[in-house]
């Protein structure tokens, strides 16, 4: 199956949000500064854990995805990355909902409660992102064929 890549601030996916990281400081002293992440998410624990996502270059095909019990967090800080998100349809990925994401460094994404998606594989050498989400466990589902970009 191919799907088209889209830029994540041209796609329409529910259970997903995206914002663009702005640059400037909320709060600026003489010997720090802080700037928070634009996206607000309410989690329904408060096990919260957090740290890096490296992913390396490959061949850009998916054939699996993994949802979660509460949401999950994500902001790209390095390289250019493609992700996966679709709904589920009876306990299975639905191959009609199938969306192939673009996501520019900078960029912040919560993903819903329940909503399948995959790690992202980079367009450039390597992508990292930090991860922010509830202490849980990954649901894997198999897709019914493999999803390459047209």
């Amino acid at each position: 199956m191919t799907r088209k890549i889209v830029s994540i601030f041209d796609a329409e996916i529910p259970g997903v949000r995206a914002e663009k990281k702005e640059d400037g400081a909320l709060l600026q002293k003489e010997y720090f500064e802080w700037m928070s992440f634009p996206l607000e998410t309410n989690f329904k624990q408060s096990r919260i854990i957090s740290g890096f996502l490296k992913g390396w270059h490959r061949t850009l095909s998916f054939t699996e995805v993994e949802y979660h019990e509460d949401a999950e967090n994500f902001l790209f800080f390095q390289g250019e990355s493609v992700m996966i998100f679709c709904d589920k349809k009876d306990g299975r990925p639905d191959m009609n909902s199938i969306q192939l994401v673009r996501i520019p460094e900078g960029t912040q994404i919560e993903v819903a409660a329940g909503k399948c998606h995959y790690v992202p594989i980079p367009l450039t050498d390597t992508f990292r992102a930090f991860v922010f989400t509830p202490l849980q466990e990954a649901v894997i589902l198999p897709l019914e064929e493999t999803v390459v970009p047209e």
